[in-house]
């Protein structure tokens, strides 16, 4: 037969710590306590842009002094597309955006010669992305002589019916 000695020095290994949850900087710290080194990467995740989602080597296992802690941080939501609606009705223009998960905010000008409810502007627009959630801002034709007699033009948000 034969005899295997496994010999750790004192000291030269520690245990990793949680650091899920936390933000780059509480990361950071935790990893230098332990005497490991951070490692950042990102990913588009549901958490908020800048928490960590997932680290490597696991919580509670033991690594070598000085070695690697790889830290994957939220990059937030994956941007999505602006569709073009401009052309559209307001309320087809809405739907659109509500599909992407985007809001609207619409504002009534003043457009000769466009047909009332018409989408003449948007910002932003396409190729743009967003973040979901994000606001696109719809210019729609007001009525003539609607919404213009010494007031402001009328706004309305997505979340409603209508402009308001």
């Amino acid at each position: 037969g034969f005899v295997v000695i496994s010999l750790i020095v004192h000291g030269s290994r520690t245990t990793v710590p949680e650091v899920l949850g936390l933000r780059r900087g509480g990361a950071e710290a935790r990893a230098q306590r332990a005497e490991l080194q951070a490692r950042f990467d990102r990913r588009y995740s549901a958490k908020a842009a800048g928490t960590v989602i997932a680290q490597r080597p696991e919580a509670g296992s033991r690594a070598g002094k000085g070695s690697d802690l790889r830290v994957t941080l939220s990059a937030g939501p994956r941007p999505v597309a602006v569709p073009a609606v401009t052309g559209q009705d307001v309320a087809s223009a809405r739907r659109a955006l509500r599909s992407r998960g985007l809001l609207s905010r619409v504002t009534e000008v003043s457009s000769p010669g466009d047909p009332a409810g018409i989408v003449v502007r948007q910002a932003p627009a396409p190729p743009a992305t967003a973040a979901p959630g994000a606001t696109v801002a719809l210019s729609v034709a007001a009525a003539i002589g609607v919404g213009f007699a010494g007031r402001r033009p009328s706004t309305g948000f997505l979340n409603g019916d209508g402009v308001t």
